[in-house]
């Protein structure tokens, strides 16, 4: 009788172990292939990495072409000459690159002279959309002397301003340390060496950074400073005045 049990038993427990066993490992088996897929979906989610013409992309995207126009991108806004640019959240459009703007003069020959206070309108005006510039400006001013009059010499601002009786910056603000008026500044002078008189001429020039503020396009004015009744006279058409800007980032 107990012969005949430890005989079954044999016959039994050796099945039973490799079955285990086997079992065991098919488990193991499952286990790192579904890890292995895991950790390939996460790369493909996570870490992927297209390649366009290239097997070894060294991006989120890698586009490798040996001709032109290896991207487009179509969404209605695209246009020629136009650049792609993003928001703060990084949803890219297509827009317009800013340009230089130049200045509008009067057709017609205009002489202005100075007053003895306040600001004269230059009649030139720059229409700029949102953003910064550095404004560019040279104006020439003459200085007479009557018989006799000896030596003259002013000291001269121009100024930008949204305005063309006042100086004021309701729409654009100064770059730099502070956002204090700037200006166009420099000395017109006559040495006054001529008996009867004469007209003595000087170009002022200079540049201003400034920053656009509002929310769409606004006239700029140039204003020059009155420093006493006719004591300069200026041409809005000289050919030497230039009053232009640049759009920076």
């Amino acid at each position: 009788m107990h012969t005949a049990l430890l005989i079954n038993v044999l016959k039994i427990t050796p099945t039973y172990y490799f079955t285990q066993k086997i079992v065991f490992y098919n488990k193991m088996i499952f286990m790192k292939y579904m890890l292995t897929t895991a950790l390939l979906v996460f790369k493909l989610v996570c870490l992927a990495q297209v390649g366009i013409g290239t097997t070894a992309p060294k991006s989120s995207l890698h586009i490798v072409s040996k001709t032109e126009g290896a991207l487009s991108i179509e969404d209605g806004t695209q246009g020629a000459g136009k650049v792609l640019t993003s928001n703060n959240v990084g949803q890219a459009t297509w827009v317009a690159p800013r340009k230089t703007v130049f200045g509008a003069y009067p057709t017609a020959t205009d002489n202005l002279s100075s007053k003895n206070d306040g600001v004269t309108y230059a009649r030139v005006n720059l229409n700029l959309e949102p953003g910064k510039w550095v404004i560019h400006c040279g104006y020439q001013l003459s200085i007479s002397t009557s018989l006799l009059g000896g030596a003259k010499r002013r000291y001269v601002h121009a100024t930008l301003s949204n305005s063309t009786t006042q100086t004021v910056n309701n729409d654009f603000r100064y770059l730099g340390t502070n956002n204090t008026n700037r200006s166009f500044a420099g000395s017109i002078f006559n040495p006054g060496t001529a008996i009867f008189g004469s007209t003595a001429y000087d170009l002022i020039t200079g540049t201003i950074a400034i920053e656009v503020t509002s929310a769409t396009a606004t006239t700029i004015y140039l204003l020059l400073e009155n420093v006493g009744n006719n004591d300069w006279t200026y041409n809005t058409n000289a050919p030497e005045n230039y009053f232009y800007a640049v759009p920076i980032n």
